[in-house]
């Protein structure tokens, strides 16, 4: 058939062909490789298919809701605060009476520090305070007795042997003077005698003197004798005012000795007022320390002020030293509810709204095995916070759903959950649609299309 084809070419090469259009045209026909076609409509039907599946995928996608989960990491805590307890002075560590865990109730020992420093000083306070004591009250006893009328008996009836020693030295010292005045006083009284007795040898030679003057007159003495006479009551009446002179002295020296007791006696309560206010001073002061060192040795014995459970303590064995402020434990309440603090990433907050819901994982124990915990979003932080790795976040507060802290504490097999411990959150945000998630790339590449890098 081919021979015969091209034979045909060649005669109408030689000008015996026909019109060159159909002679194309025939030779296409006459063509025994190509044969007539016949369109079914399958190629249509697969085009609308196609179309069709098209549309109901993005009808699908545009109004079917995905959720899309953010995942957190935080703490359980507790709604109360919680209570840390501090030293003021710090000390080392004599016993540990509680763990890690353990639950404690009101003025129960935590922690008992040792007490051996304070309790000496504590003793030589006490030695002041009872010299001190005995001191007031010598003084005080030298303030109120009378030493013009004092006498042994009433010595006696004193206890304090440091009272009465004291008591004797001062009426020494009184007794000394008081001496030195009755020696003047009987003295005086001699003198007193004296001029008495001169006195009254005056008036007998005066007598004699009054006598002779008038025998003189008669002739019957001797002028001699009335003269001798008289130089004799010269002498008597210079004698007697010499000696009233002394008397005078002495009641000068006996006055004076009397002021000097007076004033010896005045001195004795004035010097006792003073030490007595000193002391008191000094008694106040020493009893004030002894409060401080008492109230240290109370404090030595750390108790728990609220029922709850011990959750950080910052020593493990006896003979640690305890720095003065430091926080030795951190108690837990046990009354009031807990929640979740969780950490979003900051391009990752803004599907999550109050009310949202989320399961809680405790990492303490496994969530395959133990489960989870529902919560709710109740609170988001209005402003982010910086980590110390430069990582910006905001806080999600979640609270665990119609449960208490008794209730929430308590897995399936009765595990514990307490606050402290780490928890993971997946957080449900708000539904976005398939079409959202699918045009997000084209967003992006709208968004950035001519700008710079």
């Amino acid at each position: 058939m081919s021979n015969r084809f091209f034979r045909k070419k060649r005669k109408d090469k030689q000008g015996n062909a026909p019109q060159s259009g159909n002679v194309q045209s025939a030779n296409i026909t006459a063509s025994p490789h190509l044969s007539e076609v016949h369109d079914g409509g399958y190629a249509r039907s697969v085009i609308w298919t196609v179309v069709l599946a098209l549309a109901a995928f993005f009808y699908w996608s545009s109004v079917t809701p995905v959720y899309e989960v953010v995942t957190g990491e935080g703490t359980i805590k507790p709604e109360g605060l919680s209570t840390r307890i501090e030293h003021l002075e710090g000390g080392i560590v004599n016993e540990i009476a509680v763990q890690d865990g353990d639950i404690v109730q009101p003025g129960q020992l935590i922690l008992q520090l040792d007490t051996q420093i304070v309790q000496s000083e504590l003793a030589k306070i006490e030695t002041l305070l009872t010299q001190v004591q005995e001191s007031i009250e010598r003084y005080e006893t030298i303030s109120a007795i009378s030493f013009g009328t004092l006498d042994d008996t009433e010595l006696r009836q004193m206890t304090s042997v440091s009272i009465i020693s004291d008591i004797n030295y001062r009426l020494a010292q009184i007794q000394t003077i008081r001496s030195q005045k009755s020696v003047a006083s009987t003295e005086q009284q001699a003198i007193h005698a004296n001029i008495e007795s001169l006195r009254q040898e005056l008036a007998i030679q005066q007598a004699q003197l009054d006598r002779y003057q008038r025998a003189g007159f008669n002739g019957s003495v001797s002028l001699n004798r009335r003269e001798e006479l008289q130089r004799e009551n010269l002498r008597l009446e210079s004698s007697i005012a010499q000696l009233s002179g002394e008397v005078r002295i002495l009641d000068a020296r006996i006055e004076q000795l009397g002021s000097s007791e007076r004033e010896m006696i005045a001195q004795f309560r004035r010097d006792a007022a003073l030490q007595l206010d000193e002391k008191r001073t000094e008694l106040a002061g020493l009893l004030e320390t002894r409060a401080a060192l008492d109230f240290q040795i109370q404090r030595s014995r750390i108790v728990s002020p609220v029922a709850g459970m011990v959750n950080a303590i910052s020593v493990q064995n006896l003979g640690e030293v305890v720095q003065p402020g430091e926080v030795i434990v951190e108690i837990i309440p046990s009354t009031g509810e807990t929640f979740a603090e969780i950490e979003i990433a900051a391009d990752r907050i803004g599907g999550v709204t109050t009310g949202s819901t989320a399961s809680v994982k405790v990492l303490t124990y496994d969530f395959t095995r133990y489960g989870s915990l529902d919560a709710v979003v109740e609170h988001i932080s209005p402003s982010s916070f910086t980590k110390e790795n430069g990582q910006t976040v905001f806080r999600v507060r979640l609270g665990f759903r119609s449960l208490t802290i008794a209730s929430v504490g308590q897995m399936p097999d009765g595990r514990r959950v307490t606050p402290g411990m780490t928890v993971v959150a997946d957080i449900k945000s708000e539904g976005r649609t398939i079409l959202s998630f699918l045009l997000k790339p084209l967003r992006v590449i709208s968004d950035r299309a001519l700008t710079e890098a």
